[in-house]
């Protein structure tokens, strides 16, 4: 009887654990925006690493690699960019191709694009985050959905703070 009770404590322990996730990466996200709070504008490229599930007839766990290049006129316009990425369906041994036009202000962006997935697909998928983010991709003619995290590092080709103009990391003006 006590291992029953015990085992009951520990999956409903679990359970507030996975319940709490989502404000745990809300609050990475709050912390990690903050160290990019003086960015006022520049050219960005972001490789990055994703993990996701697609759900659907052809869905299953997917990894990949992802890079976009992003550019913003002032942080009060937001940015705009595109997107290329690389992805296993673990599930099906099968590699799949994407691209997409993303644009957003702030912790939250759409992007519209497509997917060579069982054949060629438009998506719209929206993401939220910073550094590492989720995101939820829709395929238009698969109706497949595919939740991921992604998370990405940006590396500055060109930027202007508010203490001087920055390219490639090397102070060049005030």
């Amino acid at each position: 009887m006590p291992d029953q009770y015990n085992s009951r404590i520990h999956i409903r322990n679990l359970c507030k654990m996975i319940n709490r996730l989502p404000r745990i990466f809300l609050l990475i996200n709050l912390l990690s925006s903050l160290a990019v709070a003086d960015f006022m504008s520049g050219i960005f490229i972001n490789p990055g690493v994703k993990i996701g599930y697609q759900i659907g007839n052809n869905g299953g766990l997917v990894i990949g690699i992802e890079n976009s290049v992003t550019i913003a006129i002032s942080s009060y316009y937001g940015y705009t960019g595109v997107v290329s990425g690389i992805e296993l369906n673990v599930s099906k041994m099968k590699l799949i191709e994407y691209w997409e036009i993303e644009g957003g202000l702030a912790l939250l962006g759409i992007a519209l694009g497509g997917e060579w997935n069982c054949g060629y697909s438009g998506s719209f998928r929206v993401f939220s985050g910073c550094v590492g983010f989720y995101s939820h991709k829709y395929l238009f003619k698969t109706k497949m959905h595919e939740n991921a995290f992604v998370g990405k590092y940006p590396l500055e080709m060109s930027a202007v703070y508010d203490h001087g103009t920055y390219r490639w990391g090397k102070r060049i003006g005030p």
